[in-house]
C-alpha cells in the first residue's frame, strides 16, 4: 500500500509543477493582451495592410509611368523617322511596327461596335471606338462608305450620336431608313469626287467637333488621305477610323499618310486585321481597319 501511494505522488508533483509554469505562461501573455495592448496591436495590423495598398498603388503608378514612357518612345520614332534617308525595308518595318502595336494608353475604353455580317470565314462591318470621345448629348458622326451594312452607324446612333452617312450610290437600307439619328445621303468621296471639306462645310460642321470619322471606300482612303490633311478638313476630328486596302503595295505612301496624321495629333490606337482576306508575302494583312485619335499620351 505505501510503495502504491509512493508511486501516485511520484507522479502527481511533476504534473503539478507542470501545470503551474502553463499557468504562468498563460497569465502572463493574457496581461500583454490588454484592451489597450489589443487595440494597439489591431492598428499595427491595420498600418500594415494600408501600408500594402499604398506601396501596391505606388507600383500600379510606376508601372502606368512605364506604359506612358514606352509610348512616348514610340511616337517619337514615328515622329522623326526620315524618310528620305530610309529603304522600302526599313519603311516597311517601322509601319509594321506603328499599325500593329498601337499606343498603350491612348485610350481608356476601347469598344466594338456594330454586329457586322458573317460572310463564311470572317465577320465584316464592325468598328472599334474609343468611347472617352462619346457624349450622347452632343456627338456627331460621319461615316463614309455603306454598301448594304450599317450596324456600325445603327449602333453608336443608338448611344445618342448624330451619324451622318454617306455610299457613292443609294442602297436599299438608304431607301428603308426611318431613323432620325440617321442621315444617309448619296456622294462619292475621293479622286474625282466630293472632298471632305465641301460635306462639312454643306452641312455646317466645318466648325463642329465630329467624335468619329469612319471610311471604308475601298482603296481611295490613299488619294482622299493626303488631300483631307492638306486642306485642314481634319482639325475638328477627334477620331478617324479607316479600312486599309493592299498596303503591302503602297508601302510609302501609307508611311507618308501616316506620319503626317501624327505630326497633326493623331496616335494608332486599334489594328484590327480584316481576316477575309488573308496576309500578303511582306506578311501585311491585305485589308486591316486602323483607329487613329487625337489624344496627348498619358497627359488627359
Amino acid at each position: 500500500m505505501a510503495a502504491r501511494s509512493t508511486k501516485w505522488g511520484n507522479w502527481v508533483m511533476p504534473t503539478l509543477v507542470l501545470f503551474s509554469v502553463v499557468l504562468v505562461i498563460y497569465l502572463m501573455a493574457s496581461s500583454t493582451r490588454s484592451p489597450e495592448n489589443a487595440l494597439k496591436t489591431s492598428n499595427f495590423e491595420e498600418n500594415k495592410f494600408l501600408n500594402g495598398v499604398q506601396e501596391r498603388a505606388s507600383s500600379s503608378k510606376l508601372d502606368f509611368r512605364i506604359l506612358c514612357e514606352e509610348d512616348n518612345a514610340r511616337i517619337q520614332e514615328v515622329l522623326n523617322f526620315d524618310t528620305k534617308e530610309a529603304t522600302i525595308d526599313s519603311i516597311t518595318t517601322i509601319l509594321a511596327k506603328t499599325v500593329v502595336n498601337p499606343v498603350q494608353m491612348g485610350c481608356k475604353t476601347l469598344k466594338r461596335l456594330g454586329r457586322g455580317v458573317w460572310l463564311g470565314k470572317c465577320n465584316d462591318g464592325h468598328k472599334y471606338v474609343c468611347l472617352d470621345d462619346i457624349e450622347p448629348s452632343d456627338c456627331l458622326v460621319y461615316s463614309f462608305g455603306l454598301a448594304n451594312q450599317i450596324s456600325f452607324e445603327k449602333s453608336i446612333a443608338f448611344m445618342g450620336c448624330k451619324v451622318y452617312g454617306y455610299d457613292r450610290a443609294q442602297t436599299t437600307v438608304m431607301k428603308q431608313n426611318r431613323n432620325p439619328k440617321l442621315v444617309l445621303q448619296t456622294a462619292f468621296i475621293g479622286v474625282g469626287g466630293m472632298n471632305l471639306s465641301e460635306i462639312l462645310r454643306q452641312n455646317g460642321h466645318e466648325n463642329e467637333p465630329i467624335s468619329y470619322l469612319k471610311a471604308d471606300i475601298e482603296g481611295s482612303e490613299l488619294n482622299a488621305l493626303p488631300v483631307w490633311i492638306k486642306s485642314g478638313a481634319l482639325s475638328h476630328i477627334k477620331q478617324l477610323a479607316f479600312e486599309f486596302h493592299f498596303v503591302d503595295a503602297n508601302v510609302a505612301k501609307f508611311w507618308a499618310i501616316i506620319q503626317d496624321l501624327y505630326q497633326i495629333g493623331f496616335r494608332v490606337i486599334s489594328y484590327d486585321p480584316n481576316f477575309c482576306k488573308g496576309d500578303s508575302e511582306k506578311g501585311f494583312y491585305q485589308l486591316f481597319e486602323i483607329v487613329f485619335r487625337k489624344t496627348d499620351v498619358c497627359l488627359e
